[in-house]
C-alpha cells in the first residue's frame, strides 16, 4: 500500500493534500508537467476543503510554474496572482515577495517590461524588509535581465 492509499483509507485529508504535491513534485522533476498538474489540481481542491491556506497558495504557485514552463504564460499568470492574492491575505511576505518575483518572470517573457519591473521592485522592497539577502540577489538579477533586455545596460550593471 502506498503513501497516497494510506492517507484516503484513513481519511487522513492533509496526508492526501501533501501526499498529491510530493508526487506532483516528482511529475514536474521528471518534466511530466500535464501528470503534475493534475495532482496539484487534487492537492488544490484538498488544500481548499481542510482551510490550508498556506498549502493552497503553494499549490497555485506549483501550477503556476507548469504552466510557465509549458510556456502558458497567460494561465501561469492566473495562478500566480491568485497564489499572490492568497499570500496577501494570510499577511506571508515572503511568499508575497517570491510570488512577486515569479510574476515578474513572466511579465519578462512576454515582453511586458513595464510591469516586469514593478513585479521586481515590489518583490525587492518586501525581500529587503524580511531581510531574505538571498532572495534580493535573484530579484536584482531579474532586474539587471529587464534593464539589459530594454537595451539599458548600463542601468544592468548597476
Amino acid at each position: 500500500m502506498n503513501g497516497l492509499s494510506v492517507a484516503r483509507s484513513s481519511h487522513d485529508k492533509r496526508g492526501e493534500f501533501q501526499t498529491l504535491g510530493s508526487i506532483g513534485n516528482i511529475y514536474n522533476h521528471t518534466g511530466r508537467y500535464q501528470e503534475a498538474l493534475t495532482q496539484y489540481r487534487v492537492a488544490l481542491d484538498l488544500a481548499r476543503e481542510i482551510g490550508d491556506q498556506v498549502g493552497e497558495a503553494e499549490t497555485l504557485s506549483n501550477i503556476g510554474t507548469m504552466y510557465r514552463q509549458m510556456n502558458r504564460y497567460e494561465d501561469a499568470l492566473v495562478q500566480f496572482s491568485a497564489s499572490l492574492d492568497v499570500w496577501r491575505k494570510i499577511g506571508n511576505k515572503r511568499g508575497e515577495a517570491q510570488i512577486l518575483n515569479n510574476l515578474g518572470t513572466i511579465q519578462q517573457s512576454k515582453t511586458d517590461y513595464v510591469n516586469a519591473m514593478i513585479s521586481f521592485q515590489t518583490s525587492l522592497k518586501l525581500k529587503r524588509s524580511i531581510g531574505d539577502r538571498e532572495g534580493e540577489a535573484n530579484t536584482l538579477a531579474n532586474i539587471g535581465y529587464t534593464y539589459a533586455a530594454t537595451g539599458k545596460t548600463t542601468d544592468a550593471f548597476q
